[in-house]
């Protein structure tokens, strides 16, 4: 009796994480496929390919929106030239456009790219491993836009075409680059230490692996451009954070397993320079820069997963749903002396979201078959599918396909 509530014990407060991932980005899916350990393997290694794409994403309410909407406000020339004048430029907006109260436009975006995902985990112990998680790619990504003309069909095609070089000149003035934007680097590292333990033959069960993960964030990855509305951070845009994962792995029978995790992080506050938004302009287009303190919110992750080995040798499949929810962040403006005060009720109405994914992965183990250099390894092809099921609200719908590697030895 008191093995068994030890056991009950252990899964529901040592349960572990064993997938390599960082939940915390709206834009990127970073996350890997869980990493399942073995009694006689002490050492796992794994290796993601990847390429991603995304043009669409959820907004508030769960409505379609644009990439760059998920800043907060849509893009509207007159409250670009109203917050101008209020920081004391003289008006850009031509003599006869000047009495309008609405300018707006359509905004598109797309973002896609390619990198390497590396995780890795040893056991010190019978209990007791550690691990690291990080990531290098290239992305691109581009903001389009489209006058909306629905209530300016008064006007000429010249007039339209002054509205257009307008909006550049803006721009230029702001010192904002153009809508296409890249870049090449790392994304955050993970490091954590893990107890937990693995037990054979328990509740008609051929093993039952638990444990819990603890570990930092350290911000090596590039962040956003605040003077290339295009850009998007690689991670948690420079934010130390930490994390607690959890998580239980049952093997119901030969070949048969069902997982679920859990974990939760957190994102020290950091002061940057921002665009800042006066008039309700879009906040990637906002007329003032400077020093911004932003204080991020937690982030929660939930997934249950199930896979089938050893359907013919060594092929298997497995299914993932996956749902991550951020609280709310907040921006305060620490400008010296600012002569107009920041609006940041729309950035802050958009700071929160939840993102899903389903994920399909096709997967062949050698190790069912025969060891490799006294190592079992396994190859995997994996999709990840932006769904919007429960409650998907302000996340980027980006897609990644990946090819991984996996050894355990």
């Amino acid at each position: 009796m008191f093995k068994f509530k030890k056991l009950i014990f252990s899964i529901l407060f040592f349960t572990s994480f064993c997938i390599e991932a960082m939940f915390d980005n709206r834009f990127l899916p970073t996350f890997m496929r869980p990493y399942s350990r073995r009694i006689d393997e002490k050492t796992g290694l794994a290796v993601d390919l990847f390429a991603l794409t995304g043009y669409k994403a959820v907004g508030l309410d769960g409505d379609e929106v644009s990439i760059p909407e998920l800043s907060g406000a849509k893009y509207d020339l007159v409250k670009e030239a109203n917050a101008m004048v209020a920081m004391g430029y003289p008006n850009p907006l031509p003599s006869e456009l000047q009495m309008e109260n609405s300018i707006p436009y359509y905004t598109k975006g797309n973002l896609s790219g390619y990198g390497v995902m590396m995780g890795f985990n040893r056991d010190v112990t019978k209990n007791v491993s550690f691990g690291c998680f990080t990531y290098f790619m290239h992305i691109a990504s581009e903001n389009k836009f489209e006058l909306n003309t629905k209530n300016l069909n008064y006007l000429g095609p010249s007039e339209l075409l002054e509205i257009e070089r307008t909006r550049l000149k803006i721009n230029r003035d702001l010192g904002l680059e153009g809508g296409v934007w890249s870049s090449t680097g790392f994304g955050d590292m993970t490091l954590y230490v893990r107890y937990g333990d693995l037990w054979q033959y328990v509740w008609k069960m051929r093993t039952i692996d638990a444990g819990v993960k603890i570990g930092v964030i350290f911000p090596i990855g590039v962040q956003r451009n605040p003077q290339a509305p295009a850009s998007i951070p690689f991670s948690g845009d420079k934010h130390f954070g930490m994390f607690l994962e959890g998580n239980a792995e049952f093997e119901l029978k030969e070949d048969w397993f069902f997982g679920l995790f859990l974990n939760w992080s957190k994102r020290a506050a950091r002061t940057s320079n921002q665009r800042i938004p006066l008039k309700g302009e879009m906040p990637l287009y906002g007329v003032a820069y400077g020093d911004v303190q932003i204080k991020p919110g937690s982030t929660f992750a939930l997934s249950p997963y199930f896979r089938l080995e050893g359907l013919n040798k060594g092929f298997g499949i497995e299914l993932r749903y996956l749902i991550g929810w951020h609280l709310k962040d907040s921006w305060i403006d620490k400008r010296f002396n600012p002569t107009v005060c920041a609006d940041f009720k729309d950035i802050e109405k958009y700071a929160h979201w939840r993102s899903e994914y389903f994920t399909i992965t096709a997967l062949y183990n050698f190790g069912k078959t025969e060891k490799l250099g006294g190592a079992d390894a396994l190859v995997h092809f994996t999709w990840d599918i932006p769904v919007h099921w429960l409650r998907a609200e302000n996340f980027c719908k980006t897609h990644k396909l990946a090819v991984g590697f996996e050894f355990r030895y």
